[in-house]
């Protein structure tokens, strides 16, 4: 079963359930390991194992309460001795955190359910020098709040409505105010809205905002006066912000790029070959079908040429699309599909190019990943490319895609080297968070 497939899977065996929870805990994902023992134990009775690793999240999520009281149960009603023993331990480092976190900044992180892909390496890495606590919005809550924005932007209420409204009604993001001595909203995006409309004057306040809201009405109805800094991850979001006269003061937009974990990444000598990897959900702005005409190309030069796509299609009709194109362009043997791939860095071993064709991004992680383990990255020249890649690696059109592939030039040490002297690994951009709570707390 894939890792993705175990969260829909109501009816995993107890091994299973701990076996997954485990493995979404490696990849830090712990929402998700969260989501697999909730299904477990939703239909199943008491099982220490999977509390403790429940327990262990609650503890990553600066839950230390919460943690506290499940380690407590455990302990009560284990048998085995040495199992008491061992929980007992962990009873004992939550409250040693306790006593420290008390004398902490406290930082409440806040996301949508399911949306929190890209925190917690960072709350991870900086946990132990803050308080951190995630506020996760259910999926259910998300929707009206996504309704109220709307309302507003079609001025269906007023500001002064909405206030009350959010005054009323969102709990958790109010817990999170009230809790919090600095407020990160994961997403510029409804909860941005509404954090903008109900932080209190005495607390601080910055918003990450990716990429698709930079074009989405959301940031129009944020209340940037009341916003301490927007942290974006290309520098060319600037533009798009003053383009659409959002008139943010520059003092407050702070860049930190995405960074990867590169210890997970190996490095090898990479060269010229026939693999080319496609890396992403597949959608229409993601634009696989361009792929699917530099292989075309390609494929005039050598029949050996492959395309390798790892994603899942997210509509069908795009699906039905790229599928017909396939057959229609005779492809079918040389393009092979793999859903969306756990362990990217193995799946990269044995390929030569990075294929990018999004028509946008943000500062996107395949690219960099790929070029961390030494694989020559071929990027479309989206609006804003230039700001992260150098000319060598960005076409134009499908001609200037097969040059980029064809060329001589081959250098894996150099695309290693680029992640670092950019400052794209997890490390740093852990330490310009850092920087920036430090800043903020003062």
């Amino acid at each position: 079963m894939e890792l993705k497939d175990a969260l829909k899977n109501q009816s995993l065996s107890r091994d299973e359930a701990i076996t997954y929870a485990k493995k979404y805990i490696e990849i830090n994902r712990y929402s998700f390991a969260q989501k697999i023992i909730f299904n477990y134990l939703r239909e199943n009775n008491f099982d220490e194992e999977l509390l403790e690793i429940l327990a262990d999240v609650y503890f990553f999520n600066g839950d230390y309460k919460k943690a506290k009281k499940v380690y407590s149960t455990i302990n009560r009603k284990a048998k085995n001795d040495n199992y008491k023993q061992h929980i007992f331990q962990k009873i004992q480092r939550v409250e040693e955190r306790i006593i420290l976190a008390k004398n902490q900044i406290k930082l409440a992180v806040v996301v949508n359910e399911d949306e929190d892909d890209f925190l917690d390496p960072i709350i991870k890495g900086i946990n132990s020098d803050y308080w951190v606590k995630k506020y996760v919005i259910p999926r259910k809550y998300v929707r009206f709040q996504k309704m109220l924005s709307k309302a507003l932007k079609n001025q269906i209420i007023n500001k002064k409505y909405y206030k009350l409204i959010q005054k009323i009604t969102n709990k958790k993001l109010k817990k999170a105010l009230k809790w919090a001595d600095i407020i990160w909203v994961e997403w510029s995006n409804e909860n941005a809205i509404s954090a903008s409309y109900l932080k209190p004057n005495c607390k601080k306040l910055f918003i990450r905002l990716h990429r698709y809201e930079a074009f989405d009405f959301y940031p129009l109805l944020i209340e940037w006066d009341r916003v301490d800094k927007l942290i974006i991850v290309n520098n060319y979001i600037r533009d798009i912000l003053n383009e659409r006269s959002l008139n943010i003061d520059d003092s407050k937009i702070k860049l930190i790029a995405n960074g990867i974990d590169i210890s997970r990444l190996s490095f090898h000598e990479h060269s010229h070959g026939y693999n080319i990897a496609w890396v992403s959900h597949i959608t229409p702005m993601k634009n696989l079908h361009f792929a699917l005409e530099v292989l075309r190309k390609l494929l005039e030069i050598s029949d050996k040429y492959m395309l390798h796509v790892a994603g899942n299609f997210t509509d069908l009709v795009y699906e039905k699309y790229i599928k017909q194109s396939i057959k229609n362009m005779n492809l079918d043997k040389n393009v092979v599909f793999y859903d969306w791939v756990n362990d990217i860095n193995e799946w990269l071993n044995d390929k030569n190019y990075l294929l990018s064709t999004s028509v946008c991004e943000g500062h996107p992680f395949n690219i960099i990943e790929a070029m961390a383990k030494g694989i020559k990255p071929v990027v479309n020249n989206f609006y804003g490319a230039e700001f992260s890649f150098d000319k060598q690696f960005l076409f134009n059109n499908i001609d200037e895609a097969i040059t980029v592939i064809t060329t001589d030039q081959y250098d894996s040490k150099l695309y290693h080297t680029y992640i670092i002297e950019k400052q794209w690994t997890e490390k740093d951009q852990i330490d310009k968070f850092k920087n920036l709570i430090d800043e903020l707390s003062k």
